[in-house]
């Protein structure tokens, strides 16, 4: 038959073989954290043990048409982590309060966020359709930063200060990287039809075995100092169309092994000055038609 208990007191064990109905069951006892409580469809359950080594361990739940729970922690080591469920985010973190280490994870329908940590030091990435960004610190305040999209990649990475910088910006048309200091900076910017390379405070320096520069058309050197030239070997200039050299200045010429002129058509040489020619041995002029 149906039986109605009030406050009733069951000392030993209680036997049910058929279905429970009722809106809200405890087990355990709360003031000891250490129980789980069915609440129609709402479960939150903790649990609190202090183990052998006087370290006190926990752990708590709920389970609800809200959300969902989760969480541990250990006081001796300093390390906890939880879980929280919705229906449109989940959230987990993960952390020691001793040293400070710490994860962190967030995910919605739009976004994924990730950050490791710890007192000094921290890495966060986020995701969304469009791009991901990842942004690196440490404990001195260097930092990176690196975004990466359909159409662009670009990283960026500053000193403490921010007087140092480099950054890189990538895309499918061309590549820019520019350098900056306290001394000035240099950059170098590539794409389909041009390459660029900038130093104007300081040097570029090209070091190999074997250089080789092919210009299917012209190349222009303009050098605002002086130039030098050294070449331990032979040198050699062809030169199929014309050839001019303007000089405001004095011209010295020094040959040790001798000198060999050959001069297939005319050649004229205009002297507004005084003109001095001092040979040390003799003098051989060999003319096949007039002198004048």
């Amino acid at each position: 038959g149906t039986t109605n208990l009030k406050d009733t007191t069951v000392d030993g064990d209680l036997k049910v073989t058929g279905t429970i109905t009722t809106d809200k069951m405890v087990f355990g006892d709360p003031a000891t954290n250490n129980y789980t409580e069915i609440d129609h469809g709402k479960v939150t359950s903790k649990n609190l043990v202090v183990n052998g080594a006087g370290e006190t361990i926990s752990s708590s739940s709920t389970f609800n048409a809200k959300e969902n729970k989760v969480g541990f922690a250990n006081s001796a080591t300093g390390e906890q982590s939880s879980h929280k469920q919705t229906s449109d985010m989940i959230v987990d973190n993960v952390k020691n309060n001793i040293t400070g280490d710490q994860s962190f994870h967030k995910q919605t329908s739009d976004v994924i966020m990730d950050n490791v940590k710890d007192l000094h030091n921290s890495n966060n990435r986020t995701q969304t359709k469009t791009e991901t960004k990842d942004i690196i610190t440490d404990k001195d305040g260097n930092s990176s930063t690196t975004s990466q999209t359909a159409s662009e990649n670009q990283t960026y990475l500053k000193d403490k200060d921010g007087k140092n910088t480099n950054s890189t910006i990538d895309t499918a048309k061309g590549y820019d990287k520019t350098i900056k200091g306290e001394n000035g900076e240099t950059s170098t910017k590539q794409d389909e039809l041009n390459i660029t390379n900038t130093a104007q405070n300081g040097t570029i320096t090209n070091d190999a075995m074997n250089i080789v520069n092919n210009a299917s058309g012209n190349m222009t050197n303009t050098v605002g100092g002086d130039l030098t030239t050294t070449v331990s070997g032979n040198e050699l200039h062809e030169v199929t169309g014309t050839k001019t050299e303007n000089v405001t200045g004095k011209v010295t010429e020094n040959y040790k092994a001798g000198q060999e002129t050959n001069v297939t058509g005319d050649q004229d040489i205009y002297v507004t000055g005084k003109q001095t020619n001092k040979i040390d041995g003799d003098q051989v002029n060999i003319i096949g038609g007039h002198q004048t």
